[in-house]
């Protein structure tokens, strides 16, 4: 799974587990992050249907040609959490993360533009006379 395949924002997986003995718990990912070059992209992380914390809201997942191996957490620090003993679940949503806030004011420049060119054509079609 991959690529272009879980690239848009709303785009989630599911995966099952089971945790043999209640306790503190790492969770992390090995992932190729090989699309969006120089930067990251990121994911929001649910476990059992329910986020675990703010920081797991905008997991980054950060570029590079070779498979990685991460913790989740923030600042470079790994984050234990509490689980029981049973079957979870752990879903990852394609977000936008802190990337949000550039992408609506891309759009909304890209739509200016687009509604002038639409008012250039009105008057000048698309193929202006030179003359």
């Amino acid at each position: 799974m991959g690529g272009s395949q879980w690239a848009k924002a709303g785009d989630k997986a599911t995966w099952e587990f089971i945790v043999n003995a209640s306790g503190w718990y790492y969770l992390g990912a090995r992932y190729r992050q090989n699309i969006v070059r120089g930067f990251f992209v990121s994911r929001k992380v649910e476990v059992d249907g329910k986020p675990l914390c703010r920081e797991l809201d905008a997991q980054r997942f950060y570029y590079d040609i070779d498979w990685q191996t991460e913790n989740f957490g923030t600042s470079g620090e790994d984050m234990p959490f509490y689980f029981e003993a049973g079957r979870h679940t752990i879903s990852m949503e394609v977000t936008l993360g802190s990337m949000e806030e550039t992408i609506r004011a891309i759009d909304d420049a890209q739509q200016r533009l687009n509604e002038m060119y639409r008012k250039i054509i009105m008057i000048t079609g698309v193929q202006p006379d030179p003359y």
